[in-house]
């Protein structure tokens, strides 16, 4: 058994099928660990997922970035004593890699919230509340990436 993300088409067809990598704790010992984290090129930009706990490496962001990927989408349940954890890490990846990253973080007694969107520049875009269950569309500019390649050579001078 897989902690999963499945990517859709508006078809209903199956994209993509994540398997989480790094397991949280007890997870070890329910699920199974993924062992790569694919990407597919759709209509609207090319994607990357991973999942929760997998943010908190450099390596799975570091490795989709290098693999060309615009967006990497994060579904997870950070909880709230982990909240300073999901505030740094999503926009450092986001930063550090030059890419959008979506954090879709559950709210709940136990959880954070705050989904987010953050743009190449490690800059919120949008953030949403730690309260309440909400939802947001955001147009976005996918050449910003590699204009802010341009600028910060992080790729070129990557050893």
């Amino acid at each position: 058994m897989y902690n999963s993300a499945i990517l859709v088409d508006t078809f209903g067809e199956i994209l993509l099928n994540y398997r989480k990598n790094y397991l949280w704790k007890k997870e070890n010992v329910i699920f199974t660990s993924g062992v790569d984290a694919p990407v597919i090129e759709t209509e609207f930009a090319r994607i990357g997922i991973l999942i929760c706990y997998d943010m908190e490496f450099p390596e799975p962001a570091r490795k989709l970035a290098r693999e060309d990927v615009d967006i990497i989408f994060v579904p997870s349940c950070f909880s709230k004593f982990a909240e300073n954890r999901w505030d740094i890490l999503l926009n450092a990846n986001a930063l550090f890699n030059l890419i959008y990253v979506v954090g879709a973080n559950v709210v709940d007694e136990y959880c954070c919230g705050k989904s987010k969107i953050i743009g190449p520049d490690g800059k919120n875009i949008i953030e949403l509340s730690d309260k309440f269950e909400d939802f947001a569309i955001c147009e976005i500019d996918l050449t910003e990436k590699d204009v802010l390649r341009e600028k910060i050579p992080y790729f070129k001078d990557l050893k």
